[in-house]
C-alpha cells in the first residue's frame, strides 16, 4: 500500500514489543490467526481466574450439600459474592496493567499473578474440604518456614485420599501443563487501546456488582452457622489478614509486659509442705465429651478412657474447663504459665527472649524442682524447642531425638510408647522432686496407631479418631504404672489436661476453627492421695490457665499478689467469670462463656450468636442479639484483643542451642528450630 494511503499501523505490535516495520513480520511476532483469535478467546489469565473462582465455589457447595437441607442456593450464592470479589479485583488489576503496558513481560506477569491464585485455591479447597474453614496466610508461613514438615503433611495427605484426589490431580497437571505452554509463549494484547480497555471495564463492572452486593447487604443472608462458615471461608477475608489484625477496627497498642522469672510476687511454702512430684500429662485434641468423662456428641459412638475414669474416681475433676485458644503451642503457655496466648495466629511464644518467662517450671525450680518436657511431635514445628527454653524447663525431647524415621506416624504424631523410656530415664536420674511433662500425639489428624497395637483402623475420621483416643488413654495408664513400679505414685501430683478438642459435626467439618464445646470444653483431672478428695467434681467454669496456680496453690504458694490471669480453681472462683475464647484462625469466630451462656462472634456476617448450654448442651439453637447485648459482646472481645499482645521489635534476631540438640533462631515474631545430630560439647 503505498505510504499515506490506508490505514495506518497500530502503534502496538501484536507481539507488544514496539510498531513492526512495514513489508515485513518481526521474528517472535504472532501469527495472523492469534490476532484474528483476540476478539473470541479469552485471555489466558482471565481464563485461570475464572475455573479457579467456578472451583471455589464448586468445593464449598459439594461440602455443603450433604449437610445444608434448605437454603443450599443460598449459601453457595453468598460464598460465591465474596470470592468473586477478590477474583473480579485481582483481574480488573491485571487488566488495567495491559491497558497501561501491553507488553510480553505484563502478559507474563499477568499469568504467574493468575497461577498464584490458582495454587492458593487448590490449597483452599483442600483445606476446606479437611476442616471447613478458610486456610490461612499464617499456615502457609508456617509450612514455608519448614519445609521438611510440609513435605510430611502432604505425604500424609496423599496416602490417605489418594483414590479421591488422583483425578483432580490429573486435571491440575493438564491444566498446568497448558498454563506453563502460554506463559512461555503468551498471546500478545491487542492492540486497540479501546479493546483493552473495554476488558478492564468488564472486570471493573464484575468488581463493582461485588462490592454493591456486599456493601448493601443485598448478597443472600446467611440462613445457619454452616452459611456463616463459608461465608467466613473466602480468599477476600484471608487476603485482608495478610494486611489486618485479627480483629477489625482495633487500635494497635503496645504489647502487654509478661513476668521474667523472679518477678512474680509471691510467697513459697513453708519449709513442712510435701513437695511431691508434679506429673502433667496432655491429651492432644482430646475434649471433654471425647472421654468417659463426657457425653459424646449426637449419633456418636461414646469413647471409652478408662484410665481417665479411675483418676478422676481417685481424685478431683475440675470444670467444665475450657482454653482460650484451641491451638497446641498456645494451650502449653497458657497451662504453663497461667497467661493468655498472644491471639494471632503464630508462635511468637517460641520467638527466644533473654530471660525465661515465669512459669510453672521456673516457679517451682525455686524450690529446687528439675522439669522436662516430652512429646512425640516434632521439634521444628512452631521452633517449640525455643518455647519449652522460654518456659525455664531444664530438658526437652522431641520425636528427632530418637534418631528413627519410623517413629513417624503423622505430620505431626508419633508411637507415644516410644517416648516412655527416655520419660524414665530422666526421672530415675533426677535427685529430687521434679516436674515432669508430656504431650499425646495420635490422636492428632491424621489418626494412626502404631502397627503394634493390631487393631484395624475403623472406618471414618471419628472412628479413627476414637481409637488413637482410647489409645492415648492406655498411655496414661503405662504412665501411672511405670510411677507405681518406682514407688513414687502416692507421692506424686497427677495431673492429665486436654490441650484442646476437635470439631466433627456437619457445620464446622473436622477442625476446630469454631467455638463449639467439643472445640473448647476439655477435661481436667488431679490425682494426690490423702491431700485432694477422692470422686469430688469441683464444680466451677475454669480456664486452661488455672493450672499453674492451682498446682501453686495446692503445694502451698502464696499466689494472691502473683497477678496470674488464671485463678486457682480449689478457691474462691466467682460464679460469674467470663472465660473468653478465639479460634486461632485470623480473622475467626471468638467468644466467651460466662456460666452457662455462651456468646460467639462470626466476623463474616458480623453476627454474635448466644447459646444456652443448660437447654441447649449441643448448641443447635443459637439466638442472634442485638443492640446493648450485641454493643457489649463486642466492647468485652474488643478489650480482650487490645490487651493479650507479646511484641518484639521487627529486626530483633536471637539464635541459640537449647536442650543441647536443637538450635534455635528467632526474628521478629518468627521462631525456628534445627535438630543437631552430632551436637557441640558445650551450649
Amino acid at each position: 500500500m503505498p505510504v499515506g494511503t490506508g490505514a495506518a499501523a497500530p502503534d502496538v505490535a501484536l507481539d507488544g514489543i514496539g510498531p513492526s516495520a512495514p513489508g515485513r513480520a518481526r521474528p517472535g511476532a504472532a501469527p495472523a490467526w492469534t490476532a484474528r483469535l483476540f476478539g473470541v478467546l479469552p485471555r489466558t489469565e482471565t481464563v485461570i481466574l475464572l475455573v479457579s473462582w467456578l472451583g471455589t465455589v464448586a468445593a464449598k457447595a459439594v461440602i455443603a450439600r450433604p449437610h445444608v437441607s434448605d437454603g443450599l442456593l443460598h449459601e453457595v450464592a453468598r460464598a460465591a459474592v465474596a470470592d468473586l470479589f477478590f477474583f473480579a479485583g485481582l483481574g480488573c488489576v491485571l487488566a488495567a496493567a495491559s491497558w497501561a503496558y501491553p507488553g510480553r513481560l505484563v502478559a507474563r506477569a499477568s499469568i504467574f499473578i493468575a497461577c498464584i491464585a490458582a495454587a492458593w485455591s487448590v490449597l483452599n479447597a483442600g483445606w476446606l474440604f479437611s476442616t471447613g474453614a478458610q486456610i490461612q496466610p499464617s499456615v502457609i508461613r508456617a509450612a514455608l518456614l519448614d519445609l521438611r514438615e510440609t513435605q510430611l503433611i502432604l505425604g500424609d495427605v496423599l496416602v490417605a485420599n489418594g483414590s479421591r484426589i488422583l483425578a483432580p490431580v490429573l486435571v491440575i497437571i493438564a491444566f498446568g501443563g497448558w498454563t506453563l505452554l502460554r506463559l512461555l509463549r503468551p498471546a500478545p494484547f491487542h492492540p486497540a487501546r479501546r479493546r483493552r480497555a473495554t476488558r478492564a471495564g468488564a472486570f471493573a463492572v464484575l468488581l463493582g456488582g461485588a462490592v454493591a452486593l456486599q456493601v448493601s447487604g443485598s448478597a443472600p443472608a446467611a440462613t445457619t452457622v454452616w452459611g456463616e462458615s463459608i461465608g467466613f471461608s473466602s480468599h477476600w477475608h484471608a487476603l485482608r489478614t495478610i494486611v489486618g489484625s485479627i480483629e477489625p477496627g482495633r487500635v494497635a497498642r503496645p504489647g502487654r509486659d509478661i513476668p521474667a522469672t523472679g518477678t512474680r510476687d509471691l510467697a513459697p511454702p513453708a519449709a513442712s509442705k510435701p513437695r511431691p512430684n508434679v506429673v502433667l500429662i496432655m491429651l492432644e485434641s482430646v475434649s471433654h465429651g471425647a472421654t468417659s468423662l463426657g457425653a459424646p456428641a449426637p449419633g456418636r459412638r461414646p469413647i471409652e478412657t478408662p484410665v481417665l475414669a479411675r483418676l478422676a474416681a481417685e481424685g478431683v475433676e475440675i470444670g467444665p474447663t475450657y482454653c482460650p485458644v484451641p491451638h497446641t503451642t498456645k494451650a502449653f503457655w497458657a497451662a504453663l504459665t497461667g497467661v493468655t496466648p498472644d491471639l494471632r495466629s503464630d508462635a511468637v511464644e517460641s520467638v527466644l527472649v533473654d530471660r525465661p518467662y515465669e512459669s510453672l517450671a521456673t516457679i517451682l525450680g525455686r524450690d529446687g524442682y528439675t522439669s522436662s518436657f516430652f512429646q512425640m511431635a516434632r521439634g521444628p514445628w512452631e521452633g517449640v524447642p525455643g518455647l519449652f527454653a522460654n518456659l525455664g524447663f531444664d530438658w526437652a525431647w522431641f520425636r528427632e531425638n530418637l534418631e528413627d524415621p519410623g517413629a513417624h506416624l503423622g505430620w505431626t504424631s508419633g508411637d507415644d510408647y516410644r517416648m516412655l523410656d527416655p520419660m524414665f530415664d530422666w526421672v530415675d536420674a533426677q535427685p529430687g522432686p521434679f516436674l515432669l511433662g508430656a504431650i499425646t500425639t495420635v490422636s492428632h489428624d491424621p489418626y494412626v496407631l502404631p502397627s503394634w497395637v493390631g487393631i484395624e483402623p475403623a472406618a471414618g475420621p471419628y472412628g479413627r479418631y476414637a481409637q488413637t483416643v482410647e489409645f492415648g488413654d492406655r498411655f496414661v495408664g503405662e504412665v501411672i504404672d511405670r510411677l507405681a513400679a518406682r514407688g513414687i505414685l502416692d507421692d506424686s501430683l497427677i495431673i492429665v489436661m486436654g490441650d484442646h478438642g476437635e470439631g466433627f459435626r456437619p457445620e464446622s467439618r473436622r477442625g476446630r476453627w469454631i467455638g463449639f464445646e467439643e472445640v473448647v470444653r476439655i477435661p481436667w483431672v488431679m490425682r494426690w492421695p490423702g491431700r485432694l478428695p477422692a470422686g469430688e467434681v469441683i464444680d466451677v467454669t475454669a480456664s486452661q490457665m488455672d493450672l499453674t496456680p492451682t498446682v501453686l496453690g495446692l503445694l502451698g504458694w502464696d499466689i494472691t499478689r502473683a497477678g496470674f490471669d488464671g485463678l486457682d480453681a480449689l478457691g474462691a472462683v466467682p460464679a460469674d467469670r467470663r472465660l473468653f475464647f478465639f479460634s486461632w484462625y485470623a480473622r475467626s469466630p471468638s467468644g466467651f462463656v460466662q456460666g452457662r451462656t455462651k456468646y460467639l462472634h462470626m466476623p463474616a456476617p458480623g453476627s454474635v450468636l448466644r447459646f444456652d448450654l443448660a437447654a441447649d448442651p449441643d448448641e443447635r439453637a443459637p439466638t442472634e442479639v442485638s443492640g446493648a447485648e450485641r454493643a457489649m459482646v463486642m466492647a468485652e472481645l474488643g478489650a480482650w484483643f487490645d490487651a493479650n499482645r507479646i511484641e518484639f521489635p521487627p529486626n530483633r534476631s536471637r539464635e541459640r542451642i537449647v536442650y543441647r540438640h536443637w538450635r534455635t533462631i528467632s526474628t521478629g515474631r518468627a521462631a525456628s528450630a534445627y535438630y543437631l545430630r552430632d551436637p557441640p560439647e558445650a551450649e
